[in-house]
């Protein structure tokens, strides 16, 4: 209680010094007056505040050039901010980039940033990391990493702590200090914002990129919670979470629409223990404490528990399950194991573990291929648990330019929704990628237009179509779109950009014109003195 009184205090002056002096130059004695001015019950506290502003990164701090002794304090605006840890983490990618190979570094600034990270969060001076003898520091770091996430109930993996050890003496001791100096500046405070999503997505970047795990677009994980309608005090499955995005997105859809009350559950599993901790970095920068975060196969059931909703994207394509067939659990696989492709394994699971809802993302070949998948999916047709089938927009993955579909499944069905499955062409509900030119995302509008689509559960030329599930048995269970509502790709025409380039065009015929033009003149006057 204590401790809330003090937070609400600190906030209520950071509060009336940032309205007093904005982005302007203020003193130790400037910011003392103010306070005296508004806070009449006790002493102002102004060194105590100054303080945290500074430890927190949310004020600048100069020496007057007369008297190093003065400082000078200004508020730094979040979007400045932002930008700034922008910059300190690109420099630290440079500078890892020049002593480690590209397929080790971003591995090191992780395990780095998920230290700085924690500890700041439970009081921690991250510049107490930095010891004289190098061998120390890089003792301290691992240890802290090491007993931080071991003595963790939610977090169950392991990493290889030796070999971060060793990979951390591969940097020079200047280097090394360096970064952790550059790590310091960096200002993290956790929680679901727009700027620390970005500040995710630059990390998982550079994790990408160099052999690390992709990631599925956070915006899917938002689109399929508006469709689920999940429910406060839910528990939610992910058994191929990798860095955890769609996890984290469904925190954020229950965060918006129930605030406070929010008791929101995840459960995250990866056969990979080094994506696993990918997600555990994610969940701490996103401030999110309800979790559980697990390394282990999930086919096999491992470490899985039934939850209210199963919300994936698996790998696509992996074959050899069927060789497995004795160590597999065949309860979780009722329609049987394929003996190619095995991805309507991942619906049988989410199937499974399902309570409530499930929603499985995979390529568009899975509604139509034939064999001993076209097998599985009938029986899933005919037992009435598939509620939509949504095509997605294609190239809305970073590792592929395959299309690819959502399947939700529903074990409750309403009885007006019995029989049949609701087909969604969302195609073309996409924004262009304002960083990569030939990705696609779902935009604000594009997820509430489909969302929109779901609810209404209707025909819509071009864009849905409620189909009977005698009509997909007589296309021998079939469920490609196009087979129920076509995909019409429009070609989009920007009739001022056209305009532009038609002035263009013109102007530059008339230069040719105007130079070709006296030329032939001559020509013809010299052709006309020959007669």
């Amino acid at each position: 209680m204590v401790i809330k009184m003090v937070k609400i205090q600190y906030e209520k002056k950071e509060k009336i010094l940032r309205n007093a002096f904005g982005t302007k130059t203020f003193t130790f004695e400037d910011a003392e007056n103010v306070l005296l001015e508004h806070i009449k019950d006790g002493a102002p506290g102004t060194k105590d505040v100054i303080y945290r502003l500074k430890k927190e990164g949310k004020i600048k701090v100069s020496s007057d050039p007369k008297d190093k002794r003065r400082k000078f304090y200004t508020f730094i605006s979040d979007d400045t901010q932002f930008e700034h840890n922008m910059r300190l983490l690109h420099s630290c990618c440079d500078l890892l980039r020049s002593s480690l190979s590209a397929s080790i570094y971003p591995n090191i600034l992780l395990a780095c940033l998920y230290v700085k990270i924690h500890s700041e969060i439970n009081g921690n001076n991250f510049k107490n990391f930095t010891c004289e003898n190098v061998e120390d520091t890089r003792k301290k770091i691992i240890n802290y990493l090491k007993n931080t996430l071991e003595s963790n109930p939610k977090l169950n993996f392991t990493l290889n702590y030796e070999e971060l050890y060793s990979l951390l003496g591969q940097l020079e001791p200047s280097k090394l200090n360096e970064l952790l100096n550059k790590l310091d500046e960096i200002k993290i405070t956790p929680g679901i914002s727009k700027e620390n999503k970005e500040f995710l997505n630059i990390i998982f970047d550079y994790l990408q990129n160099f052999g690390g795990e992709y990631r599925s677009p956070y915006e899917l994980g938002l689109l399929i919670s508006e469709i689920m309608k999940i429910e406060n005090n839910s528990k939610i499955l992910d058994p191929a979470c990798g860095v955890g995005n769609i996890l984290c997105a469904t925190v954020e859809y229950a965060k918006l629409k129930y605030g406070k009350t929010e008791e929101v559950c995840i459960f995250g599993q990866d056969i990979n223990s080094k994506v696993v901790f990918n997600a555990a970095f994610n969940v701490l920068t996103l401030g999110i404490e309800n979790y559980r975060l697990c390394a282990g196969d999930s086919v096999i059931g491992k470490n899985l528990q039934k939850c209210d909703y199963v919300i994936t994207c698996p790998p696509w394509g992996l074959r050899g399950y069927y060789d497995r067939i004795d160590t597999i659990p065949m309860d979780i696989y009722p329609y049987g194991l394929s003996r190619g492709v095995s991805d309507w394994l991942w619906v049988q699971l989410a199937r499974y573990f399902a309570e409530k809802k499930a929603a499985i993302i995979l390529p568009t070949s899975v509604l139509f291929r034939g064999g001993s998948e076209g097998e599985i999916r009938k029986k899933i047709v005919e037992e009435d648990i598939i509620e939509y089938v949504i095509q997605l927009p294609q190239n809305i993955f970073e590792n592929t330019t395959i299309s690819s579909i959502i399947l939700i499944l529903n074990k409750n069905k309403p009885k007006d929704r019995k029989n049949k499955i609701l087909f969604v062409n969302a195609s073309m509900e996409y924004v262009e990628d304002p960083k990569i030119r030939r990705l696609k995302k779902l935009g604000e509008s594009n997820i509430k237009n489909i969302v929109k689509i779901c609810k209404e559960y209707q025909d819509v030329k071009n864009k849905s179509k409620v189909v009977s599930l005698d009509e997909i048995a007589k296309n021998d269970y079939n469920m490609i779109m196009d087979l129920y509502v076509p995909i019409i790709e429009e070609e989009s025409v920007d009739v001022k950009t056209l305009y532009k380039e038609y002035l263009k065009l013109e102007k530059s015929e008339k230069e040719v014109i105007s130079r070709l033009l006296p030329k032939i003149e001559k020509i013809l006057q010299f052709g006309d003195s020959n007669e």
